[in-house]
């Protein structure tokens, strides 16, 4: 059985964050921009970054990560080039046993997951997210 991901703009609704009109004027923007809209919802401040990081992580199932309350370990930041993490979008933030933890901006992109693999040498790894506001502001 396959199960269909929320969309960000319907649990922001859900969660009262926004309302209808302004999710369909943010998703024309995005269509229009070619942006992510959870970029686009940061930009004109309608939600801020921590119920953005919740909602996002919700819609992946997946949890979140804040790295000004959790700075990656030093382990695992050295296990992966810098320009591979800003490729990748994605910040190591912890080994345990055989397991490298990855928070991502886009936990969907399956190439950078590969990368990371390569990179790292490890070949499990446990996603979590981070907003794009929140990646940039770490490298």
């Amino acid at each position: 059985m396959k199960t269909t991901k929320a969309r960000l703009g319907e649990l922001l609704i859900a969660r009262g964050a926004l309302d209808t009109a302004s999710v369909e004027r943010l998703l024309n923007r995005q269509r229009d921009e070619h942006r992510r809209l959870g970029e686009l919802i940061l930009e004109e401040g309608l939600v801020g970054e921590g119920a953005l990081r919740e909602a996002l992580a919700e819609q992946h199932g997946l949890g979140s990560v804040d790295l000004s309350v959790s700075p990656p370990a030093p382990n695992a930041l050295s296990l992966v080039p810098i320009d591979v993490i800003r490729r990748c979008e994605a910040v190591p933030l912890a080994v345990e046993g055989q397991t490298l933890y990855v928070a991502m901006v886009d936990p969907d992109n399956v190439l950078a997951r590969e990368e990371l693999r390569f990179a790292s040498g490890y070949t499990s790894l446990r996603i979590a997210l981070i907003t794009a506001t929140d990646f940039t502001r770490f490298v």
